[in-house]
Formats: C-alpha cells, structure tokens, sequence
C-alpha cells in the first residue's frame, strides 16, 4: 500500500490536473455575479444546466419558489423525486448571483458538494473549512454545504445566516430549532423541506405549522401535479388521484410506504 503522504500527492496532482481540464474547456454563458435584475425563471433557464440540458422548472418547483420568497418560516412537506433538492440548489445560487453578502447555509444528506458542479454554468470558488465546502461568490456571498447529522448547535455559535436551508429533516435528532432560528439575521429565511416519516420531529413542526401553532408556513407538494408522474390522471369515487403510476408504486411497495413517501401524509386522517 502507499505511504498517505504519496498518496496525498497523487491525489492533489489529479486535482490539478481536472482544474487545468476544466479551465480549458469551460462552458459557455459563464458568470460570477449578476448586475441586472432576473427572474428566477429566466435566471434557471439561462444559467443552470443538470446533464448539460437548460433546466425547464416544473409546477412544484415554481410553487416552491413563491412559497420560500413570500414567507421568512417555510415548511415544505413533499413526496419522493419532487425535485426539492435541485430546487434548493438554484435557490440558492440565485440568492447569492442577486444579493451581495448573502450568506446561505444548505444542510441536507449530500456527500460533498460535487453535486454544485453538475448543475451550474457558473464560475465559482470550491473551499473546504472545517469538513465544510463553501462556495463564495465574487461578490461576497457564500453558500456553506453541511451534512444534516453533522448540524450541532456549537456549529452555529457566533454564526449568522440569511437563508438556512434543512433538507431532508426526516428525524434527526440533533436538529432542534431553539438554536437554529436565532443564527438569521433580520428578515433571514429559514426553510425545511422532507418527505414526512411517523412520530418525526419533521411531522411534528409539520402539524404545528398547519394548525399554524410555531412560525412556519406549511405547504403541500402534491405528486398529481407533478407532470412527470400525473398521465393519464383520474379521481375515484372516494376523490383520491389514481393512475397506472400510483397503482404500479401500491403494488411494489405497499400502502405503508406510499402514505408517506408518495402521498406525504402527515395526519392520521388524511387522505
């Protein structure tokens, strides 16, 4: 086996290597900061690839964004393959393109921040501090990426955020907004966004948000209005959404799984 040492040369003269590469063959329409105003649409149309594609935002995806620009608390709760975590990608990118100093903070179950290089046309500056990768934008806003589990309230002593973003909450039990909401600064925006699980921390601030107990606005995201997923839609006679999609996803996986990771049921009741 190698000694570490050589192997952290190996390592870092491939990273070289894929840095001159990229330099060479950088994509077109590349930007570092945005001087005029855009719309979040246009601003995804023109700027965000996934798969060298121009991304085209969906219904929910377009939902998503007036929910998080019109409210400060937002709670999101969504089925499984909604396109939350790219949304929250270009979210993000878009806040700090259109803001200086903006400081985001994106929490969710993600390896390391890679998946930042896949769906951008973007020029930006990769940074690891900490176990952390911060990407930092020419005019002064950075986008901190953090694994959910790894989120601890002395991550955040002396910290302060104008966007905080948990993605996939599920029920994490180190997560506790009593030390999360006071890192925003005025007018910050904190948005969480799962799939709903039984007896979660999630389903709980869900319920609260919707009987509108705590400060988050709760929003639903519905997989019949997903264009993906809603062919061929009809309504029974007990008002549910039914289609070969959702007969084929009860038959593989069951009703249990589907409640909550198709239907995002939150509530004992609800259909």
């Amino acid at each position: 086996m190698l000694p570490e040492a050589i192997k952290s040369e190996i390592y870092d003269l491939i990273v070289k290597i894929i840095e001159e590469y990229n330099k060479n063959n950088e994509k077109t329409n590349m930007v570092s900061e945005i001087n005029e105003p855009i719309s979040f649409k246009d601003f995804c149309e023109k700027y965000m690839l996934v798969d060298y594609n121009t991304v085209k935002l969906k219904y929910n995806q377009v939902k998503m964004f007036h929910s998080v620009e019109n409210c400060n608390h937002t709670i999101i709760n969504k089925y499984r393959q909604a396109g939350s975590t790219l949304f929250l990608l270009y979210y993000s990118f878009y806040k700090c393109l259109i803001k200086s100093n903006c400081k985001i903070l994106l929490c969710g179950l993600y390896n390391n921040s890679d998946i930042f290089n896949e769906i951008s046309r973007i020029n930006f500056n990769k940074i690891r501090i900490n176990g952390d990768s911060k990407i930092a934008f020419k005019n002064g806003s950075t986008i901190t990426l953090k694994r959910i589990n790894n989120l601890k309230e002395d991550n955040l002593i002396s910290k302060k955020y104008d966007i905080i973003i948990l993605d996939e909450l599920f029920d994490f039990t180190n997560i506790n907004l009593n030390f999360i909401i006071p890192t925003l600064n005025v007018n910050g925006k904190c948005i969480i966004v799962s799939t709903p699980k039984k007896d979660s921390y999630f389903n709980k601030l869900a319920v609260d948000a919707f009987n509108k107990i705590n400060s988050f606005k709760y929003i639903k995201l519905n997989w019949f209005e997903d264009e993906n997923f809603n062919k061929d839609l009809k309504i029974d006679i007990n008002g549910e959404h039914q289609n070969e999609f959702i007969n084929k996803k009860k038959k593989l996986l069951g009703y249990n799984f589907i409640d909550e990771e198709i239907f995002g049921k939150v509530f004992l009741t609800e259909k």
